[in-house]
């Protein structure tokens, strides 16, 4: 009787150790869910992020048309060139990163998205006298 009891001692411990696992398992899943579901409900009404939107910059010759918009990080900015000539458009943020929208023929868009929240200017590499500057508001303002 003992040679049969060593055998199955064994096979019961690992079932027994797969039920505490699984049990402390579901206790962090339930203690997780619970506090993601404490965490949603303690947020401030109206503090969920809005959609990101995208937002039409046309360029008409050597000047952009006027900004009437207010982007938030996360925005897209769509550059169309209305002009007949063509452009090399960069953004520059305040902290000195700079996005190049590469060459721009006319009739064509470029787009990018707003990463940063700041002041922006766009400028074009080959006529410098165009020129923009803008602010983007942080997300969810």
């Amino acid at each position: 009787m003992t040679f049969l009891l060593r055998f199955h001692r064994p096979r019961m411990r690992p079932v027994l150790a797969q039920a505490a696992d699984l049990a402390t398992d579901r206790r962090v899943v339930l203690r997780a869910g619970l506090s993601l579901a404490t965490a949603a409900a303690l947020l401030p009404y109206g503090a969920h992020a809005r959609p990101s939107q995208e937002h039409v910059l046309i360029i008409q010759d050597h000047e952009f048309e006027p900004v009437s918009f207010k982007p938030q990080v996360g925005d897209t900015l769509r550059i169309s060139n209305h002009a007949d000539i063509t452009h090399n458009l960069y953004l520059t943020y305040a902290d000195g990163q700079v996005v190049t929208l590469d060459t721009q023929p006319p009739g064509t868009e470029r787009t990018t998205v707003l990463n940063q929240p700041g002041r922006v200017f766009i400028k074009c590499w080959i006529h410098p006298v165009i020129r923009l500057e803008f602010d983007v508001a942080p997300a969810g303002t």
